[in-house]
């Protein structure tokens, strides 16, 4: 069973909500343009890339392969687990050390996303084949930084 764990350092960031814009051509006909909203370098999209690099550094070392290796095929588990900005208000000597839960701010889904699609043609053919999603969001432990912990693996053909 193929399995790869990789870390990624820095502020996981959602993945922004795509945007249409409707238009009417000359014809008459009606058109929608769908994109993703922000520059090419925003946030977002520097967060997938870094995701991605650290796909592949976990994959193939330092070296490049020659030729695309082949990508994983069938059902897979991945296991996310995001350490999110530690306030400062959270740094006190009464506060736990440790990951302490998140549950505000950024939608756990949007974070997921973001991951899933960077590593489409990295790692997989398409996200769509992730069958099983452990999420958890943290802020980071007081002597650490905010960072993605993300595990895939393939999951044999079983039913439970």
């Amino acid at each position: 069973m193929k399995s790869i764990f990789f870390t990624v350092y820095g502020s996981p960031i959602a993945q922004p909500r795509t945007k249409a814009q409707g238009f009417v051509a000359k014809s008459g006909r009606v058109f929608a343009h769908v994109y993703e909203p922000g520059k090419a370098d925003s946030p977002a999209r520097q967060w997938k890339h870094e995701v991605k690099e650290a796909a592949k550094k976990a994959m193939w070392g330092d070296a490049e392969p020659l030729e695309q290796p082949a990508l994983w095929d069938g059902p897979l588990h991945m296991t996310i687990r995001l350490f999110l900005p530690r306030p400062k208000s959270l740094f006190r000597k009464r506060d736990p050390n440790g990951a302490i839960f998140h549950a505000a701010g950024k939608d756990i889904d949007n974070l997921y996303k973001a991951i899933a699609d960077a590593l489409n043609g990295v790692i997989y053919r398409d996200d769509k084949q992730i069958a099983e999603v452990y999420i958890a969001k943290f802020y980071h432990e007081k002597n650490s930084r905010p960072r993605g912990e993300i595990r895939i693996e393939e999951i044999n053909e079983r039913t439970n």
